[in-house]
């Protein structure tokens, strides 16, 4: 926080300074002037290119890196499906019997506690002579 005070207050005194050393600028003309000092930094060659083709409008072509040879991913597509089926981690015949049977259980006490509520219903409507 104090670095960036003390940044703006030091730029500040740099431009009056140079108004001092040079009073013919005119004030575009100084904003210029830092403009160019500023394009001047050395950029990088990616925001360069970047800078440059967005300026010139540029559309992007595919490398020729990019396509796809058809033979070699027709050969390639079994082997890599064999990689990626090793890879699951297949459930034990033990923890399947295990989920079968608790979901037998589970279906079984549904089931007997609808034919309960069934059989409640039925003696309600008797008792009440719903016919």
């Amino acid at each position: 926080m104090f670095k960036k005070l003390f940044d703006k207050l030091f730029n500040k005194k740099l431009k009056a300074e140079k108004k001092q050393a040079d009073p013919t600028l005119e004030p575009g003309v100084e904003n210029q002037v830092e403009q160019l000092e500023q394009s001047k930094e050395p950029k990088n060659l990616k925001e360069l290119k970047k800078e440059t083709n967005r300026k010139i409008k540029v559309k992007k072509t595919k490398d020729p890196k990019d396509k796809i040879d058809l033979k070699l991913a027709t050969k390639e597509f079994p082997v890599k499906l064999v990689k990626e089926v090793n890879k699951i981690k297949w459930s034990t015949s033990k923890n399947l019997t295990n989920k079968y049977v608790t979901v037998i259980i589970f279906m079984v006490i549904t089931a007997a506690m609808f034919f309960l509520i069934d059989l409640g219903l039925q003696q309600l409507f008797v008792l009440i002579k719903v016919t």
